[in-house]
């Protein structure tokens, strides 16, 4: 009787659970109206090189507004690396180029995605796989992407 009674108590609580079967397909990518169109120019890293995480894209339109930018890094070489990496992208009709400090820490994220946000921007590391416990200096990361005018 105790293992019927058993059976009987459990029986309800598996049947209202999910079953997964295994399917190794990836999740179809939901599209909507409000997709952004983006392109990501350049990730770029550099050891040591200080600077603040802000998921908030700074458009840098101009010399102006890419020296603001840049001038939170401590390495000079960085910096310029940033500058050229944006002079180097002359951004289509109606898009602006922004850059934006994705990451400080172990690991160089393998990729950023952007959404809007308000009035602008914003970038978001993609997860690494296989994180670092622990290294000699951390690393900063910098997205450089071309979104559109607003």
């Amino acid at each position: 009787m105790r293992r019927t009674l058993g059976t009987l108590l459990v029986l309800p609580l598996l049947l209202a659970l999910p079953v997964g079967c295994g399917d190794d397909t990836p999740p179809a990518k939901e599209t909507s109206s409000t997709s952004l169109d983006y392109e990501v120019l350049a990730i770029l890293s550099e050891t040591a090189a200080g600077g603040t995480v802000s998921p908030r894209l700074t458009p840098v339109p101009g010399p102006e507004e890419l020296a603001a930018f840049t001038e939170q890094f401590e390495n000079d070489t960085f910096r310029e690396e940033i500058t050229l990496a944006v002079q180097d992208h002359e951004p289509q009709e109606g898009y602006v180029v922004g850059a934006a400090v994705v990451a400080i820490g172990c690991d160089v994220p393998p990729g950023v995605s952007v959404v809007a946000a308000g009035d602008g921007f914003e970038v978001h590391a993609d997860k690494v796989a296989d994180p670092l416990k622990e290294c000699f200096a951390p690393v900063t990361s910098v997205a450089v992407v071309m979104v559109p005018g607003r």
